[in-house]
């Protein structure tokens, strides 16, 4: 009983003795084994400025804490797991890393971590170091080396041997190999890159397998998540054979979210879509490699789609590139094409590139389709149909200098966009150049020459251009910054424009247009018209005559901008303006900014300055076609105009301002003058002939025989070339005002009626101006005159004017004797006529009406008085004959208190408005 009782103590004290020894002992190991790993680590990694926190150690795992290598390298924790018997061992089970925090920096476009700082090149790749160390290498560690220095030759196909260029190197690294543990996780890692303006992080998941039986196979997973895209590569690979296998996949990443950390390489390129990408490495050859891709899809600097891209790559090791051979092939989709099934083919695109231990080298790009037919493209040209395009680059060299070819074939192309079209034969170009990257300026130069053989186009059915033949011959030059700089000349001869619409054709066109991108100023060239011909009849048989020509010198003044400068010859005219000069010439000036922001931009600005037309001019000129059967005529007119062009957004804008001054016409045999013409008319958007509304014509004076017109000012808008608004119309007449209303004229329209508001004329400025008396006094009349235009014919309908009610006045009418024309004497009817015409000679009338109507060619003018004569009247009354009669002076006459007057007036239209009745005649030019 006894033993049993000191059995069980002992016992529990054995107990109590082993934990506390494991309690209290690691509170003691900790320090030391802390102390004893940053020496270690230090000394094999030779990283001074090491450290770490020993927080735990138990019988199966240690924690570890704040680890840092500086500045390049940190981790919150490394967690060991471990057994007794792996400790036997000196193994551990595994390691778990947490918050792993890579940090590199990017200088001169490679990535720099400042506690591992790179060795010289020259000390790392002088062939001479590499087969001395080769030689050190099989004294390191025979059961590593033995069988890599059998397998390995010059190349050093072998990647340990390659990576670790010293012994020393290679010790390190078997020496960490034999204590690694055949599991390593790391977890929420995350790998920054600092470039100037920005800091890029990408987290990443790393499963890391060691198998050590099989001569130090590694087993590696890594899991990366840039911009929360997970990317999983796999890699297997031993120190006996180098690399395994390498294999990267990722399904269905947003390949825009790598446009930020694209952005530090080629600040210019922008990835948009979707993509399932896979490379690998062929089994046990890490000479071939293998690379595909779904699709990639550019939107700038072009919009294009790359789909089913297949690369092969074959080198000598994964890290000598001296021989190189690189082929592969994808589908070109242009304009983002592949989205829209209906829209144009792809373009099947091929490319190798190979270089060689004698740095010789060769690339070549090959893209072509079998594209024949019509297909639809997005803006700005929706219908396009092409044949069999053929492209194709060649470049072979040694290290950095070479020529290169290009070439491509198109049998035609068609381009269409609702009523616009596009159409060329051909596209052949030819290109030759040479490069060499060790030059100080100039890196690189290609001279090419396109030839576009037919080319016409047409626009909403309204002009037509027609070229025989284009060329374009150019240059291009690229800079050691690859800035690239290009010179090119669009030449063409004896095209035609033609205009059924607006009834122009522009014939023997000729053109030599500079353009140069990249080398500010440009060249000079030209632009003529020999003939220009306007149409001037209509029908079947269309003629036209010859106008004049053109001349334009357009040069390349800026990197973007263009000047031009020219002249219009028109045949028989003088331009007396400030920029013309004596002859037919009209001078003009232009400006044009190209912009690439937005896409293509023009504005160009052109004028005419102080052009004077007189009749002589016109009568001598090709204008004279417009003059008709028109013979003396007097006529002079001045006139400036400002217009703009301006190209964006696809749509072509031309803007017109015209201002006339000083117009002045006359009709000697119909007795019409008309003095002081201005106007200022704006139109915005042509060929389309409409302006802007509310456009101003004034006219200092108009004289139709007698009547007289002074100040009219007329608001309308052009609305078509066959359509006029008037808007409202207003001039001054016998001392008064007199409006309309709106009114549209159209060529289409046979009949008009406008109404003449009519505001405080002079009753006696009137009567004189219709050409009948000649009449004096006061008084002023008010009213509405209706005017119908039916069928080339004037007519007026119940027009009347009256007297303000309350307001008389007094009139004096003096040669009277068109009243009692065709009046026998001997009639009643001309004793009352001729009573009222020795009334009127002063008359004072308390009110006043006058009405206007037409009956045939004749003008009634009904002439209504209410007052009494001023002076006693040579009448008196007899019974005998009912009425009055005329007496001699003997008598002294009769004193009338109030009289009624009312008298009808006819007179001709040819009378009163000199021109007849039918106003379509004035200008009739004849058939």
């Amino acid at each position: 009983m006894q033993i049993k009782k000191l059995a069980f103590w002992g016992l529990f004290f054995l107990t109590i003795t082993v934990l506390l020894f494991f309690s209290v002992v690691p509170h003691f190991l900790a320090p030391f084994a802390q102390k004893k790993i940053i020496e270690n680590a230090r000394k094999l990694t030779g990283l001074e400025e090491f450290n770490l926190k020993v927080e735990t150690i138990s019988l199966f795992g240690a924690g570890i804490g704040n680890i840092t290598t500086g500045r390049s390298v940190s981790a919150d924790s490394v967690f060991c797991n471990y057994s007794p018997a792996s400790i036997k061992n000196k193994h551990v089970d595994s390691i778990t890393v947490s918050g792993l925090h890579i940090r590199g920096i990017l200088q001169n476009s490679a990535i720099v971590f400042q506690d591992f700082p790179l060795p010289p090149a020259d000390s790392r790749f002088q062939e001479r170091e590499k087969k001395s160390n080769h030689e050190k290498y099989k004294n390191i560690d025979p059961d590593i080396t033995n069988d890599a220095s059998q397998n390995s030759d010059d190349s050093y196909d072998n990647l340990l041997l390659t990576l670790f260029k010293t012994p020393e190197d290679l010790q390190r690294f078997s020496r960490i190999l034999k204590f690694l543990p055949p599991s390593i996780f790391i977890k929420h890692s995350v790998f920054s890159l600092k470039s100037p303006g920005q800091t890029l992080e990408i987290p990443f998941d790393i499963v890391c397998r060691i198998q050590q039986k099989h001569a130090g196979t590694i087993l590696l997973t890594l899991t990366i998540f840039p911009f929360a895209q997970p990317i999983k590569i796999d890699i297997e690979a031993d120190l006996e054979r180098g690399l395994r296998n390498i294999s990267m996949v990722a399904h269905n990443i947003d390949i825009s979210q790598f446009n930020t950390l694209l952005s530090l390489v080629v600040p210019d390129v922008k990835l948009i879509g979707r993509s399932d990408v896979a490379v690998n490495m062929e089994n046990d050859n890490s000479r071939l490699w293998h690379m595909t891709l779904s699709r990639l899809s550019l939107d700038r600097p072009l919009k294009l789609d790359l789909n089913n891209f297949v690369s092969h790559i074959k080198v000598d090791s994964l890290t000598n590139f001296q021989n190189l051979d690189v082929n592969g092939e994808f589908n070109l989709y242009y304009n983002h094409s592949l989205s829209h099934p209906d829209s144009m083919p792809p373009f099947k695109t091929a490319f190798d590139f190979k270089a060689d231990r004698k740095k010789m080298w060769h690339a070549g790009l090959k893209v072509m389709s079998d594209i024949s037919g019509k297909f639809s493209l997005p803006s700005p040209f929706h219908l396009t149909s092409l044949e069999s395009p053929v492209f194709s680059l060649d470049c072979s060299g040694k290290e950095t200098t070479g020529r290169a070819s290009l070439s491509c074939d198109l049998k035609g192309a068609f381009f269409k966009d609702g009523s616009q079209a596009l159409s060329i034969e051909k596209v052949k170009v030819k290109g030759e150049g040479s490069f060499d990257l060790s030059q100080k300026e100039t890196v690189a130069s290609l001279g090419f020459e396109v030839d576009l053989g037919k080319l016409s186009a047409e626009a909403d059915d309204k002009v037509e251009l027609k070229l025989p033949a284009v060329r374009v011959p150019g240059k291009i030059t690229l800079d050691k910054k690859f800035v690239p700089a290009i010179k090119l000349n669009v030449k063409a001869s004896d095209g035609t424009v033609a205009s059924r619409a607006f009834g122009f054709k522009l014939k023997g066109l000729d053109f030599d247009l500079p353009f140069n991108y990249g080398t500010g100023k440009g060249g000079k060239g030209f632009l003529n018209v020999k003939g220009i011909n306007l149409e001037n009849s209509k029908g079947v048989d269309k003629k036209y005559h010859d106008l004049g020509s053109l001349g334009i010198i357009v040069e390349q003044t800026g990197q973007r901008s263009f000047e031009l400068k020219g002249g219009l010859g028109v045949k028989g005219l003088k331009s007396s303006g400030k920029k013309g000069k004596s002859g037919n010439t009209i001078l003009f000036e232009s400006k044009m900014e190209l912009m690439h922001e937005t896409g293509l931009e023009i504005d160009a600005l052109y004028t005419i300055d102080d052009l004077h037309l007189t009749d002589e001019i016109v009568g001598k000129s090709s204008l004279s076609t417009w003059a008709g059967s028109i013979e003396d005529f007097d006529f002079g007119l001045s006139f400036s105009s400002l217009g703009k062009i301006t190209f964006k957004d696809n749509r072509l804008v031309n803007s017109l301002e015209v201002k006339l001054d000083d117009g002045n016409f006359a009709i000697n045999e119909k007795n019409i003058k008309i003095n002081g013409i201005r106007s200022s008319i704006s139109f915005e958007d042509l060929p389309i002939v409409r302006s802007v509304p509310g456009q101003i014509l004034t006219i200092d004076r108009i004289s139709l025989n007698d009547i007289l017109i002074s100040d009219l000012k007329l608001r309308y808008t052009l609305e078509s070339m066959s359509a006029l608004l008037l808007e409202n119309l207003e001039f001054q007449w016998c001392s008064g005002k007199v409006t309309t209303e709106s009114m549209r004229i159209s060529t289409e329209k046979k009949e008009y009626h406008l109404n003449l508001f009519c505001d405080r004329l002079s009753l006696s400025s009137i009567l004189h101006e219709l050409g009948a008396f000649r009449a004096e006094g006061e008084g002023s009349l008010n009213g509405r005159i209706p005017i119908s235009y039916v069928d080339g014919n004037i007519s007026f309908d119940n027009g009347f004017l009256y007297s303000t009610p309350g307001k008389g006045g007094i009139i004096r009418i003096s040669k009277t004797d068109i009243l009692t024309a065709g009046i026998p004497m001997d009639t009643p009817q001309f004793a009352q006529i001729d009573l009222a015409r020795e009334a009127l000679k002063n008359y004072q009338y308390d009110w006043a009406r006058l009405g206007f109507n037409t009956e045939s060619d004749e003008l009634v003018v009904k002439m209504e008085f209410d007052g009494k004569p001023k002076d006693l009247l040579p009448f008196v009354y007899k019974k005998e004959v009912g009425g009055f009669v005329r007496v001699d002076s003997s008598n002294p006459g009769s004193n009338f208190q109030g009289i009624n007057l009312s008298v009808n007036l006819r007179l001709p239209f040819n009378k009163v408005l000199k021109f007849g009745n039918r106003l379509n005649t004035l200008f009739k030019t004849g058939d």
